[in-house]
């Protein structure tokens, strides 16, 4: 697949939607959790040289790229292929709270996903339905988000910033 080319002021709004910001930048960037919209702002913030350099492109893209595979690392599997119901939504439950760190589940359930941010997190946290039973994620579930986690993860992959 060919890179995205894009401008790094362009590249910020698009990145804000898709990511955790504060998570992303803490982790990879190694940065305060605001340091990405302090240097899109162009405001000068205590040691916050306003506007990005090339050492920060570089820095960004080195951070996209580790993001693009904690994310590939943590496709879900299918409830389908786990015997003990309990352990699955453990499994899932942890893997969702280790995305979220990262990235934008909203953003995944609001343009891959046919439920809603809500639903992922009751169906994450097992909580009961009207029934009594715990909600569950089906195959279709699971494939949903990961559609979205794929994409998400191959974009980021192939993203190249300029100046």
């Amino acid at each position: 697949m060919d890179n995205i080319v894009i401008n790094v002021y362009e590249a910020v709004p698009v990145l804000t939607k898709m990511l955790n910001v504060s998570g992303f930048t803490k982790k990879f960037l190694k940065k305060s959790g605001n340091w990405l919209y302090d240097k899109y702002d162009k405001s000068e913030f205590y040691s916050v040289v306003p506007g990005f350099n090339a050492n920060d492109i570089a820095l960004i893209e080195s951070a996209l790229r580790s993001t693009s595979e904690y994310c590939s690392e943590r496709m879900l599997k299918l409830p389908s292929e786990c015997n003990d119901p309990d352990i699955y939504a453990a499994y899932v439950a942890k893997t969702v709270k280790e995305l979220r760190s990262l990235i934008s589940m909203s953003y995944i359930c609001g343009n891959y996903c046919s439920f809603t941010l809500e639903t992922m997190q009751r169906k994450a946290s097992g909580v009961a339905n009207s029934n009594g039973k715990p909600r569950r994620f089906t195959d279709k579930d699971v494939i949903e988000i990961n559609t979205g986690i794929k994409a998400v993860a191959d974009m980021f992959a192939r993203m190249k910033l300029t100046l």
